[in-house]
């Protein structure tokens, strides 16, 4: 199957979210997270259900051109990360998208790639309000201001290439398997032939550690094995088992764990690595590496490691420029460390210049390339 862009769109309640559920466990589909203005519900993770943005960021993402299509909706703004979209096509996965008419319309009439949209439609209005008052989560304005929209919506059928009636759901999954000449028993011919490899991601305490969460997700995705190792700092920012669910694996914090059975864990783990990535790394790591100091368990397995090193540092600009910190650089790159050199731009802290921790898709590029060296090499 060649991979194409496919647009699934419909009333609020009509379980748009349930299908494409259901259509993203074959592996023929992919889900490209979504970045939004809105404010992160109660259990929503950023970088695993959304990737959560400030206003002001998003509509410079805009003006930058990376979003394949965003709209608002309910007052908040919705994009899809074009550089996403790119990624999965390219391995001959389709993308499958869950936006409203009016983001279908943009793509409809600007998108570069194969698309396909197909309207999920109700049984009928009136099953479609039991839905929506059968969520109990929103109040008598709230239903009726969706289900004008609804209506509103419904007259956009005729612009959308299919249709499925969502009365059951798994009708409506085969409907769309169908619709898209797609056997869902079939494995996808994807064109990334790359070897899986372990990797290593010590994940330090910077505020850049939500953007961990993404890398993990983009590894695991391309087959890799993922072992998360953080500090005691970094699990303040995010929590573990945010890297559990996302890489399959336990994440690592204490060297002391009590419940480790089997070998000493960190020498283990390095054993088995291809590859360690530190991501977010910050200056106090930086200087703790190039002085050899071990007084955690990620510190303990880099002196330990016998691999390649990628470190990826994230911090404040006045800090990245600190004479003592491109000093302990400078030295951890004559010990053959490869260190991927942080982006420039406003900060969270909010000063501006270099010291962001460099996008996901970046690194992965550069854990590619590094990764193609070593196979060149044991080859």
């Amino acid at each position: 199957m060649t991979g194409q862009v496919v647009v699934l769109s419909g009333p609020s309640g009509v379980g748009k979210t349930t299908v494409c559920d259901e259509l993203l466990k074959k592996p023929q589909f992919a889900r490209v997270i979504t970045a939004t203005t809105r404010p992160p519900r109660a259990g929503e993770v950023d970088g695993v259900d959304y990737i959560f943005l400030s206003k002001d960021r998003f509509l410079k993402d805009i003006e930058a051109g990376l979003f394949l299509e965003h709209a608002e909706v309910f007052g908040n703004l919705y994009g899809t990360p074009r550089n996403s979209v790119t990624e999965f096509l390219q391995k001959g996965q389709s993308v499958l998208l869950n936006i409203d008419v009016q983001g279908a319309e943009t793509l409809r009439q600007s998108c570069e790639f194969p698309i396909s949209t197909i309207f999920v439609l109700p049984p009928s209005l009136a099953d479609l309000e039991k839905r929506l008052r059968g969520r109990s989560t929103d109040s008598e304005e709230v239903i009726q201001t969706r289900l004008n929209k609804a209506r509103v919506e419904l007259a956009e059928l005729h612009h959308y290439d299919h249709f499925v009636i969502n009365d059951h759901i798994d009708d409506a999954v085969a409907s769309i398997f169908k619709i898209l000449g797609i056997d869902p028993s079939e494995s996808p011919n994807l064109e990334d032939k790359k070897q899986p490899a372990t990797i290593l991601l010590g994940v330090m305490g910077s505020i850049a550690a939500y953007k961990a969460a993404d890398l993990t997700s983009k590894l695991v995705q391309k087959g890799h094995d993922v072992h998360v190792v953080m500090t005691d700092a970094a699990t303040k920012l995010v929590d573990p088992n945010t890297f559990l669910y996302l890489s399959g694996n336990r994440v690592h914090q204490d060297m002391f764990d009590e419940n480790q059975i089997g070998p000493i864990e960190h020498i283990a783990l390095t054993d088995r690595a291809d590859l360690i990535v530190l991501a977010p790394t910050t200056a106090n790591g930086l200087g703790q590496l190039a002085h050899g100091l071990a007084n955690n368990m990620l510190m303990t397995m880099l002196l330990a490691a016998n691999c390649s090193v990628l470190i990826c540092p994230a911090m404040n600009p006045r800090m990245w420029s600190h004479p003592i910190v491109q000093e302990n650089v400078k030295k951890l790159r004559d010990f053959g460390y490869r260190i991927l050199t942080p982006d420039s731009g406003r900060m969270a802290c909010g000063h501006t210049g270099q010291g962001r921790l460099a996008e996901p898709p970046e690194i992965v590029a550069e854990i590619e390339a590094m990764l193609e060296e070593q196979f060149k090499v044991s080859g």
